[in-house]
């Protein structure tokens, strides 16, 4: 126990220590390597190339030595053909803070678009462009406001802009980013520096009223600090509880045990309250290293009781899976942290952009009180469940004075809530099928680590809340069967109402069902008229409530019941070559879905991507992050071969009792991926994404169960390498998750 707290108030000291060094860093700039003295491999240290037509040797980029502003060498970049080329660096910055941007360039001989500046990547901004300075070194300056939601900030030496049409040679000196403090020359204008984010005067001025003090205009760990303070209290309640208190008071006794067995649920949700609010008054102080420090926190706190346990014999599978969900929803909750509902990159989210998109259906239902809507344009035609809480949500947030951002981040926070508790329902439906302990713990690690649902969790879309409703008709569907009760059988069939009434594709609920109904009804035909009235009650519920929105779209708008937007683009090919065809060399070496090119066209080899990394494409040339990516990308493969092999090695034994619902599901699930594929033969649905909210269920189940059954084969050194790999793949993926903080 002591050894755990230590280890608590050690983090917090360094975690504080941190924040003072890069406080103290502040006031120089914040550019690294600025005037290019550091040298690795021949080029400037922490400086990184990338030309928007990369042509050979029509584009040089030089280190110069011997013609620099200040020091030995400068950067000259050279485009002998019409072209948009930079050397940039991602810079971790403070959200709505005032930032100056400045250098030195000398031009030679430049044309087309835009000269040679200095510019924050894809913001729009740049400074004064120079064409051509006699051969004398020009000072250049821009003053621009981060976005709220901004953590980095890639600053660039560019000859060109958006469109790549500039020749010419520049070099490039001494480039600074400060935090301005007082307010600049009113010559001076300050843009905006994050991509489709408008700032205003007022912004503006409310930033200087603050920035004199220190404390805003810091990186001091606030949220890291108030983590661990509020981890240590936990902590050390729990510690005096089981040591003193346990057993002696019978009336805290239930109330703990009811905690922790029937209301945790409000109990999440009450965490992520008081962390949302905390977050709302600290917003203007959170950076990408606070939140992993926060990460690491959450991870330290998790061994401790792992270490607590351990000592004192009550490490039990079972203790260990709760841990194991604790962390699952801590990097939920880190995640959110790091995504903001505008990503610049569409990465992050999908489809938030204009008139009838989600953002705007959620907006349009709180402002004007009503789910259905006039059009069924765009992301309209999907049905309004999703829409209509998060606009309670949003509602909610903006009655609380919350500016349009932060009510869309409380909507975020709200699907965080909705995949924590998926998790929560996972673990409930193995232990409703009773499943082994170890399937269970390798399932819900699988589950809970899988990056693409840790994705999903902050997505604004409705894939979130469909796969909530999904999970839990699949929990009900399995108490139906258990239980024989007519209870559990309305609750089925208003879960899988609600889930039709998220995402259309939640039709596949009734197939599911319907199959497993039929194979009760055969196994027990002696007792067929339950069954029969079973069904119908199920029926008479869940479709006409299921199929009312659909039925509405079709009479107002002709929309039959598959109708999706129209998608344009070329038809990916849908012979048996391209829907199967995998190369684990290409995963391997590009294990991020590519924007285009070649790979796209093999269906399943997309598939196994987006299942990993959803949408996300690696754009920065971050060290480390693409290698823990491949080794990531590795184990998940090598656990998908696991599960093939299980898969055909297995007996009718293996799926004795109701075992069976977890093959149905999973079996129909790739039958309505490949369905959709025909239907829709365009490369957007090769994403993961609209198949995570009916799979994850059952494949974590066998993946469990393969790892399971191969654990127990009879050389030690396989045995070793079985759970060893498994446990790299968890941490693989959390050390994703821990660097894309550095991905904005």
């Amino acid at each position: 126990m002591k050894n755990s707290l230590l280890i608590v108030i050690m983090v917090s000291f360094l975690s504080s220590c941190s924040g003072e060094i890069q406080d103290a860093q502040a006031s120089h700039t914040l550019i690294k390597n600025p005037s290019f003295e550091k040298v690795h491999s021949g080029w400037a240290s922490d400086w990184h190339k990338r030309s928007l037509y990369e042509s050979g040797a029509d584009v040089e980029y030089t280190l110069v030595t011997g013609d620099a502003h200040s020091g030995n060498q400068a950067i000259q970049i050279e485009n002998k053909v019409p072209n948009d080329c930079r050397v940039y660096q991602y810079i971790s910055v403070l959200p709505e803070t005032v930032y100056k941007l400045s250098g030195w360039i000398k031009a030679e001989n430049i044309a087309g678009d835009v000269g040679a500046n200095i510019c924050v990547l894809d913001s729009g901004t740049h400074t004064n462009e120079l064409r051509d300075t006699r051969g004398k070194w020009v000072n250049v300056t821009l003053y621009g406001i981060t976005a709220p939601y901004q953590t980095q900030m890639p600053v660039s030496c560019r000859i060109g802009m958006w469109g790549g049409g500039t020749t010419g040679k520049a070099l490039f000196d001494d480039i600074s980013l400060e935090i301005v403090r007082s307010k600049p020359p009113a010559s001076a204008h300050i843009e905006s520096f994050a991509f489709n984010y408008a700032n205003d005067r007022q912004r503006i001025e409310r930033y200087f009223e603050k920035a004199g003090d220190e404390k805003y205009t810091s990186k001091q760990l606030h949220i890291s600090l108030f983590l661990a303070i509020l981890i240590f209290i936990s902590a050390l309640c729990f510690f005096l509880y089981t040591l003193l208190v346990k057993g002696r008071i019978h009336n805290l006794d239930s109330i703990v045990h009811s905690v922790f067995t029937r209301w945790y649920i409000p109990a999440i949700g009450l965490f992520l309250f008081i962390f949302f609010t905390v977050y709302m008054f600290r917003w203007g102080l959170i950076t990408a290293f606070d939140v992993q420090a926060s990460m690491i926190l959450f991870f330290i706190t998790a061994c401790g009781i792992l270490v607590y346990l351990y000592r004192y014999k009550k490490l039990t599978t079972d203790n260990l899976i709760k841990i194991i969900i604790f962390l699952g929803i801590s990097l939920r909750i880190c995640y959110f942290l790091y995504s903001p509902y505008t990503d610049p990159y569409f990465d992050r989210q999908h489809d938030i952009w204009g008139a009838w998109s989600h953002t705007d259906y959620i907006k349009y239902i709180a402002d004007n009180l009503n789910p259905l809507l006039p059009v069924g344009t765009h992301e309209a035609y999907h049905p309004p469940v999703h829409y209509f809480l998060s606009a309670i949500v949003f509602k909610l947030a903006r009655l609380c004075n919350l500016e349009e951002m932060y009510a869309y981040r409380a909507v975020q926070v709200y699907l965080v809530f909705l995949s924590s508790l998926i998790l929560i329902f996972t673990y409930k439906i193995f232990n409703l099928l009773e499943c082994d302990k170890k399937v269970t713990l390798f399932g819900m690690a699988f589950v809970c680590f899988l990056p693409s649902l840790i994705y999903m969790s902050v997505y604004l879309n409705n894939d979130c809340t469909v796969a909530f409703f999904y999970c839990i008709s699949f929990y009900f569907l399995v108490k139906v069967v258990k239980t024989k009760s007519v209870k559990h059988t309305v609750f089925l069939a208003i879960f899988t109402a609600l889930a039709m009434l998220s995402k259309k594709s939640a039709i596949i609920l009734f197939p599911f069902c319907g199959i497993v109904f039929l194979v009760e009804l055969f196994k027990n035909r002696k007792n067929y008229k339950l069954y029969i009235k079973l069904g119908i009650i199920f029926l008479l519920i869940a479709l006409p409530l299921g199929m009312s929105y659909q039925i509405r779209n079709y009479i107002l708008f002709q929309q039959d019941l598959s109708y999706s937007v129209p998608v344009t683009g070329p038809v990916m090919p849908s012979n048996p070559y391209h829907l199967f065809y995998v190369s684990i060399d290409k995963l391997l070496e590009q294990p991020f879905p590519p924007p285009d090119g070649a790979d796209r066209v093999f269906i399943f080899m997309e598939l196994i991507r987006t299942s990993l990394f959803s949408a996300f494409e690696f754009r920065l040339p971050l060290w480390g992050f693409k290698d823990v990516a491949t080794a990531l990308m590795f184990f998940y493969l090598f656990n998908l071969v696991l599960l093939f092999l299980y898969l055909i090695l297995s007996k009718k034994e293996d799926y004795k009792g109701n075992m069976h619902i977890m093959l149905v599901n999973f079996l129909l699930s790739i039958v309505f991926y490949i369905q959709m594929h025909f239907s829709s033969p365009y490369h957007t649905t090769h994403a993961f994404r609209y198949l995570a909210p009916f799979i994850p269920v059952s494949f974590g189940y066998f993946i469990g169960q393969a790892n399971l059954k191969f654990s127990k084969v009879k050389f030690p050194v396989l045995r070793f390498i079985i759970k060893a790999q498994f446990v790299l793949f968890c941490l693989s993926s959390a050390m994703l998750i821990f660097l894309a903080g550095f991905q904005h």
